[in-house]
């Protein structure tokens, strides 16, 4: 069956409608992100995204990436789900999904019941985490860039909702794979990011975390350690990046 058969009339005219809005909204890069994002969540009826550089796809191993915009997390969450990002479990998980993306050039979206047995995920440590969050992945885009990694967008539902029809992964896919300008503007940062997986783990979620807004305090209670503790994680980030201030290191990040 063709795929495009999934979508309706209706479809088409909301993805147009939405994708010509995008384009034309009068903001930021980021501020259309958000734009579009929220959108699409409206359409397939999801409640939080991440859009991150994807540095590091290897098999079996974790994948590592930066954060740049998130939408749906309160300040409770958003923690939780960097923190996740680490989970042992991750790499196992992302087995499928790392080998898919090797040598990939065109854009790629999978949901997770096409990545996994979905009661093994359901099944597995790493779910327990997702479930304090109060959301699953349901779907994952990835558009490849020019230096070699990517540009991803996970897309989040209510662990109570069911998992995504063929028809809304199509919705996502046809979107997000139409806007490589939104896209492509992750590799602006792409020197720094490719440095990314050369921080210790913990440094790495610091980083995180700093580029979400976070104190060192917020930081300190989250991560379970000292202010001091962070301060020494931060102090190291900073020298790393060649960065003297918090606005420094932001701006070495996010795109305006």
């Amino acid at each position: 069956m063709d795929e495009t058969s999934l979508l309706t009339e209706k479809d088409v005219r909301a993805i147009v409608r939405l994708l010509g809005e995008t384009c034309t909204l009068d903001g930021t890069l980021n501020e259309k992100k958000h734009f579009l994002m929220t959108g699409l969540g409206r359409m397939i009826d999801t409640q939080a995204f991440g859009w991150v550089h994807a540095v590091e796809m290897v098999p079996g191993q974790l994948p590592v990436y930066t954060a740049f915009i998130c939408g749906g997390f309160n300040e409770e969450v958003l923690p939780r789900f960097i923190q996740i990002q680490s989970h042992p479990d991750m790499a196992r998980l992302s087995t499928t999904l790392s080998r898919a993306l090797q040598g990939r050039t065109k854009p790629l979206t999978r949901t997770l019941q096409q990545l996994m047995p979905i009661e093994e995920f359901y099944t597995a440590e790493v779910a327990k985490e997702w479930r304090a969050c109060g959301i699953y992945p349901r779907v994952l885009h990835f558009h490849p860039l020019a230096d070699g990694t990517f540009s991803g967008i996970a897309i989040y539902r209510h662990c109570h909702k069911p998992i995504l029809t063929p028809r809304e992964a199509k919705i996502a896919h046809v979107i997000l794979s139409s806007v490589p300008w939104l896209h492509e503007a992750q590799g602006a940062a792409g020197e720094r990011t490719t440095q990314v997986p050369q921080l210790p783990v913990r440094e790495r979620l610091v980083l995180e975390l700093l580029l979400q807004g976070y104190s060192r305090k917020a930081i300190a209670a989250t991560m379970g350690i000292s202010i001091n503790t962070v301060a020494g994680y931060a102090k190291n980030v900073y020298r790393f990046f060649g960065v003297a201030s918090h606005g420094e290191l932001s701006r070495l990040f996010r795109l305006s």
